[in-house]
């Protein structure tokens, strides 16, 4: 397998990452991210691959490892990357989440994340509300 990307997070909004329910307009829809997830990643959860054209760009597994912003580090077969965030999903919080977006950003698309209100009854989005091309080295 070469994966381009995958994640595991709360809620994924139909097929859609935190990251692409926030980041517009436009509004991206899976099917035109998708095609450009080799050029971009879709998003930063608390497990998300990394595909090996982006792995290099980000320093590869040794350079993630040493951001500290993961719990694991894993280089597969293919190239791609896997990267937990924190051992566990429920330590996955601001901090994390700004450490994994801080590492991950020369690989994001450029944008400010916009603000919803959301329900109750709904997660919070766990986004960290920069421009990832402003904060990228």
């Amino acid at each position: 397998m070469d994966p381009s990307f995958a994640n595991i997070t709360y809620d994924d909004g139909l097929g859609k990452t935190g990251l692409e329910r926030t980041l517009g307009p436009p509004w991206k829809f899976p099917y035109e991210t998708i095609p450009m997830s080799r050029q971009a990643l879709r998003g930063y959860e608390w497990w998300t691959i990394c595909p090996k054209e982006l792995a290099g760009p980000l320093g590869g597994a040794g350079a993630l490892r040493a951001t500290g912003a993961f719990h694991e580090v894993v280089r597969l077969p293919s190239g791609a990357l896997w990267l937990q965030a924190t051992k566990n999903y429920r330590d996955y919080g601001p901090d994390a989440y700004a450490a994994v977006f801080h590492a991950l950003a020369p690989a994001l698309p450029a944008g400010i994340p916009k603000r919803f209100d959301q329900r109750d009854d709904e997660p919070a989005e766990r986004i960290i509300y920069l421009d990832a091309s402003a904060v990228r080295p």
